[in-house]
């Protein structure tokens, strides 16, 4: 085994020469973060427009989680992953996630997401597919094990000690259910470019959203806004669709975020916060106008 001085005459380089290298290898590093924090968006303007979000009247084939929204990406894969879709190529925005808990009142792991797939009437082999997924849960005694019959990621965590594969077990311990969304909904719109990458989403989740939520809360007065995510990787765009109306349609039978926060407060998962969880009379008025 060599000794320290052993290792530093086999290494002639001066410290001062060894500075210089580290100088050049973190300039590399920086101007590499950065171009790939400029691709995915990072310095692009969030460019908020209004619109119409407009499906045609099928059926909403989705999963309900809670998780950190960071994680929306991997999400999306697993659902492509059950639809058979290629390398995750979300070419026609066929997958939509609607996060429902846009506040900061709901903790990360609490925050509810809902992800599925339109099904055209005509489709019925795309139905099953997902359908089918539940009778195979059903009869998987390995995944029921482990399943801790939660929806919420954080507490299925606590009945599966085996890190391996834990997320796509998450996901299997889900059943699908059906539904259905509005045909027509006057929306705010962002679109934003999309990398399919982690980066991408951190800057989706740290920098999109939130300003979406800001100018809904603060022009369009809506309390608990509701945000529709859907990517295309073929144009590398994602878009974000925040509802003007409808919002309880958007829900799927899921409580609003402050029944959502009241039921946690008495499962003892979050703190009471008076100034965030009740609403005002103000605040029931707003929504009643729109």
């Amino acid at each position: 085994m060599l000794s320290s001085h052993e290792m530093e005459a086999m290494n002639p380089t001066s410290p001062k020469e060894r500075m210089k290298q580290l100088i050049v290898i973190s300039i590399c590093g920086i101007a590499m973060l950065s171009y790939h924090l400029y691709d995915a968006g990072a310095f692009h303007d969030v460019h908020i427009t209004q619109d119409v979000f407009t499906i045609s009247s099928t059926a909403f084939i989705y999963k309900t989680i809670a998780r950190d929204y960071l994680t929306s990406a991997g999400t999306m894969r697993s659902l492509s992953d059950d639809l058979l879709l290629q390398d995750y190529e979300f070419r026609k925005n066929q997958i939509y996630t609607i996060f429902l808990d846009n506040t900061k009142l709901i903790p990360t792991n609490y925050k509810r997401s809902i992800v599925g797939t339109i099904v055209e009437k005509n489709n019925d082999d795309r139905r099953m597919l997902l359908l089918s997924k539940n009778d195979d849960n059903a009869n998987d005694d390995t995944s029921a094990s482990a399943s801790s019959d939660s929806n919420v990621y954080a507490e299925y965590k606590n009945d599966d000690d085996d890190k391996d594969g834990r997320s796509e077990r998450f996901w299997n311990s889900i059943n699908y259910n059906i539904g259905i969304i509005p045909e027509k909904t006057n929306v705010l719109k962002v679109s934003f470019r999309f990398t399919n990458g982690f980066l991408s989403s951190m800057i989706h989740f740290w920098k999109v959203v939130p300003k979406i939520v800001e100018y809904i809360k603060k022009e369009k007065n809506i309390v608990e806004p509701v945000i529709i995510y859907t990517c295309n990787s073929e144009e590398q765009i994602c878009t974000f669709y925040s509802p003007l109306e409808n919002m309880s349609q958007f829900h799927l039978n899921e409580l609003d975020t402050n029944e959502y926060a009241s039921t946690l407060i008495k499962e003892k998962k979050m703190e009471f916060k008076e100034d965030t969880t009740k609403s005002t009379q103000d605040d029931t008025n707003k929504e009643t106008e729109l």
